[in-house]
């Protein structure tokens, strides 16, 4: 009616507002130290189900919209299987854009692609724990490679940012940023960001705390904003320095030139997937073409076992029951072996394998389960 393209129009809801990961816990506050993104809702308000389903048959119903972006924080994990469920079961044709937290599981990935997922964009920032931790994000970095692999594996498109910048950072910590970076040539790269302060955070409250100079603090006018405005400490992104001997800018070029070789690999070989195995029933083949050149392995008897038992972060001692026909020396030597083939992340006693699994020539991701025929998975 008013000859704007389709697809440009989106229906925006709201099933929560502030941050369930964020709102105080005893009277100590936490999440993420740099985010003043609910700083206006210091406690987190929910709406029921009922409530949110009825909203979105309204707002389709009234706008003939069925493109859905959820406007929380994230979709919090207390509701999001059961709401997802809920989308698919209505047989409505939507498409849904969201945001998520990186500690969502398998199941939640499946009902992501059946519901219509059409974006994600992930809370990722960084793929070394040590720099989480400093950052208050409350996930491990290798639940972060798992997140991008499951909506990678099911089709969901996604998006994240990799922060750089970071306050107290050390460079052992760029190393291993580094080294996780070279495995994961197989999956999207990131955004690359440096870290901003937001005003009333955690980082801005308390700056000595984080190693930031307090004095610091809006020491640079805002350049895109009147005279009067750029002085009045107005914006959310709060100009800051570092105490002490801060890591210089050119360690920091390394994690941006990391990314931006793995874009181009990604642009060079033109691959959706370059790495994925498929299962033989008594053998698993696994194709690698990250590089520039493409390998294959196969991996039977107890290789396979162990393999599959990693699709998702397991503990080596949670590995070594399920796989309790594996004798331990076998499964410490296949786990090395797989790791020194980089086809394995391995974060202190945890473990992730990283092929995918291959979809079918149409798009589909292979499933014993039927009902996922209903959603193509083709990986954009």
């Amino acid at each position: 009616q008013f000859e704007i393209p389709r697809p440009a129009l989106v229906l925006p809801l709201e099933t929560s507002r502030g941050c369930s990961w964020e709102h105080r816990t005893r009277g100590k506050r936490r999440g993420c130290s740099f985010c003043s993104l609910n700083q206006l809702w210091p406690n987190h308000r929910k709406k029921s189900l009922p409530r949110v389903i009825q909203e979105i048959r309204k707002g389709i119903q009234q706008y003939r919209v069925m493109s859905v972006s959820f406007a929380d924080a994230y979709l919090r994990d207390s509701q999001r299987k059961k709401l997802l469920r809920e989308l698919i079961d209505s047989e409505i044709d939507l498409t849904i854009f969201c945001e998520l937290r990186a500690d969502f599981d398998l199941e939640t990935a499946r009902l992501l692609a059946l519901a219509g997922t059409r974006k994600v964009q992930i809370g990722i920032e960084s793929f070394c724990t040590a720099m989480l931790n400093r950052i208050g994000k409350g996930v491990a970095a290798i639940y972060n490679v798992q997140a991008i692999k499951l909506c990678h594996e099911y089709g969901v498109s996604y998006q994240y940012n990799l922060l750089t910048h970071v306050p107290g950072t050390e460079r052992s910590e760029i190393e291993e940023t580094l080294r996780v970076l070279s495995l994961l040539h197989g999956f999207e790269p990131p955004h690359v960001v440096p870290l901003y302060v937001g005003r009333g955070s955690r980082m801005y409250r308390d700056p000595a705390a984080f190693g930031i100079e307090p004095a610091s603090f809006d020491h640079e006018p805002c350049q895109y904003l009147p005279s009067f405005l750029g002085q009045a400490h107005i914006t959310d992104d709060v100009p800051y320095r570092c105490e002490g001997d801060p890591l210089p800018d050119a360690e920091w070029q390394r994690i941006s030139d990391a990314v931006h070789s793995w874009r181009q690999a990604r642009e060079r070989t033109g691959m959706a997937a370059p790495l994925t195995y498929a299962d033989g029933g008594d053998f698993i083949e696994i194709d690698d073409s990250r590089g520039d050149s493409s390998r294959t392995f196969t991996l039977d008897g107890d290789a396979r076992k162990v393999f599959l038992g990693m699709g998702c972060v397991i503990s080596v001692d949670r590995l070594r029951e399920q796989c309790a026909s594996v004798k331990a020396n076998s499964l410490r030597q296949i786990i090395a072996g797989l790791e020194s083939e980089g086809l394995l992340l391995r974060e202190g006693a945890r473990v992730l394998a990283l092929p995918i699994r291959r979809p079918l020539p149409c798009g589909i991701r292979r499933s014993s389960n039927h009902a996922d025929l209903r959603t193509l998975s083709f990986h954009q």
